[in-house]
């Protein structure tokens, strides 16, 4: 069999393995798309998408980047539904990780059965399958993070003005669809600079192209991303920042970090992999030709937990998602490069095939979408509801009424949420309840609300609650008190297991030797889904 030949089989084997594997990482996602109402976490992305204007996009300035959004936002617009157009940018972007991540690795090792173990453990890892269907960033963020990866590395291998170029021109564009990947870019940009600088004598080129991409970077940064943070999301993400507190808590937040991205990397029970990567680096630092690739890997890393230090980005096993096909790329090409050296193809091939079989078996499982009833809760508001009543919105549920009751919604800049916004009705006697700072735990913060809304005397009050967590029934069960206290008598139209719908109607005065109306007492069962039965507390 000729050379040429062999290379065509080689190609057509590795393209037909790739293809299945892509095929079946799709066919274990499909059950997680178009879900009957969307998570808590991905409607405001989905409302804010749909409803903001180019000028609140930039004065809200939303913990995702601008770009992101728009995309949505042009899914939103040319696609049917609620749900599944808010889901195809990260499926198509967590499917699209995979045949890269096959290509680079081969490309490197020259191994084919090395690809297709890239390929298996892009697809099946657990926190990248999860957010393929989520509304979220995380999957962007993975694929352009590795692309500039890649293209750092080609700058590494060739430090020439026009590769440094393009990435100059790739790095800053990053600002507007993923923070980690223009983190990735930046860091990139400075090592493949300094490997220039090293290997040219006309610098003159180079010193415009760095002064160009600061510039790009500069702009960007201050339009899209200065001062979108906030306390709330502060106080969220404290857990994910670098401990000030002492050496000893800084040192174990770094090892404890860096051994979730080494485990986090690799399909369910695969976890063993990452000890592949602390031996791919001490490769990498071995060889003369690789030790800039060991030094990008290492600045890399560092300024990870730099950034965590300043408190401008958070690590945990979603947001450190982006460097997980970084990690499971060097484990797959440090055991595709020590393949390549067995003389028998049996040896070269077979192991590592054998390898991605037993992953694929042991680690493929199909991914769900978070199970939520939010979208038929708030339709039964609308449904139940008539223009002379009285609709009252759980403060965390103002996402879910503005983007599916149809009704038209204003986008309000705040601070009590990590969001920076949340949702008003237009609706004539809407009431939103403010999120104030602890409400959860001192619901008595919103009786002035209630206490201007019941001032009114509305007849009837239809009130959604969403998002019921634990941390959250005390401020529910306060309003239900209130109301009940308040002379109106409630009756459930609509359950969920993290919400309700109830309608308060009110009750004429009772003589002065009766009691008072209130909710009804006792301990009987919760009545099922779309019932319409009077609310226990």
């Amino acid at each position: 069999m000729s050379a040429a030949v062999s290379l065509r089989r080689e190609r057509a084997v590795f393209a037909a393995g790739v293809s299945a594997i892509v095929v079946l990482a799709a066919s274990l996602r499909l059950p997680g798309l178009a879900p009957p109402s969307l998570y808590f976490d991905d409607v405001w992305v989905a409302l804010f998408a749909r409803e903001a204007s180019l000028a609140e996009l930039l004065a809200i300035k939303p913990h995702h980047p601008a770009g992101f959004m728009a995309l949505q936002a042009l899914a939103l617009r040319v696609l049917p539904g609620a749900e599944l157009p808010v889901q195809l940018l990260p499926f198509a972007a967590s499917l699209a990780i995979i045949p890269l991540g096959a290509w680079l690795v081969r490309r490197r090792t020259g191994g084919v059965s090395g690809g297709l173990l890239a390929a298996v453990l892009l697809a099946l890892n657990p926190t990248l399958s999860d957010y393929s269907v989520r509304a979220k960033p995380y999957a962007t963020d993975a694929l352009l993070s590795l692309v500039l990866g890649a293209a750092t590395l080609a700058c590494l291998r060739e430090p020439e003005p026009r590769r440094l170029r393009r990435l100059a021109f790739l790095a800053p564009l990053a600002v507007l669809f993923s923070y980690p990947a223009a983190l990735v870019g930046a860091v990139g940009f400075a090592v493949a600079l300094s490997a220039a600088f090293a290997s040219s004598r006309q610098r003159g080129p180079l010193m415009r192209i760095a002064g160009a991409f600061v510039a790009a970077e500069t702009a960007l940064g201050i339009v899209l991303v200065y001062g979108q943070s906030n306390q709330s999301l502060q106080r969220f993400w404290e857990y994910g920042f670098v401990p000030r507190g002492s050496p000893s808590d800084a040192l174990a937040f770094v090892a404890s970090r860096t051994a979730l991205v080494f485990v986090s990397s690799f399909p369910r029970d695969w976890w063993a992999l990452g000890i592949l990567v602390p031996l791919g680096f001490a490769l990498l630092l071995w060889r003369r030709e690789t030790r800039s690739a060991a030094a990008f890997v290492a600045a890399l890393w560092t300024a990870l937990f730099a950034v965590s230090a300043m408190r401008l980005y958070p690590m945990d096993g979603r947001t450190t998602s982006f460097a997980y096909p970084l990690v499971a790329l060097v484990a797959a090409a440090t055991i595709s490069a020590q393949m390549q050296r067995a003389r028998q193809a049996v040896v070269r091939e077979g192991v590592l095939a054998f390898l991605a079989a037993a992953v694929v078996l042991t680690s493929a499982s199909r991914v769900a979408y978070p199970a939520g009833d939010d979208a038929r809760l708030v339709r039964t508001l609308v449904a139940e509801s008539e223009p002379g009543d009285t609709v009252l919105i759980y403060p965390h549920a103002n996402w879910t009424a503005g983007y599916y009751s149809g009704w038209p919604v204003r986008l309000v800049p705040v601070d009590y949420y990590g969001t920076r916004f949340e949702a008003r009705l237009l609706r004539d006697r809407s009431v939103v309840l403010r999120s104030f700072p602890g409400y959860e735990n001192h619901p008595e913060v919103l009786d002035p609300a209630l206490e201007e809304l019941v001032s009114r005397k509305p007849d009837r009050v239809l009130y959604v609650a969403i998002n019921l967590a634990v941390n959250r029934t005390a401020a529910h069960a306060h309003i239900l008190k209130f109301f009940g206290a308040s002379g109106y008598r409630s009756v459930r139209l609509a359950v969920a297991e993290e919400g309700e719908v109830l309608r308060f109607s009110r009750q004429p005065p009772l003589p002065d030797s009766g009691a008072p109306p209130g909710l009804p007492q006792g301990g009987e069962s919760r009545p099922g889904p779309g019932s319409s039965t009077p609310a226990g507390p």
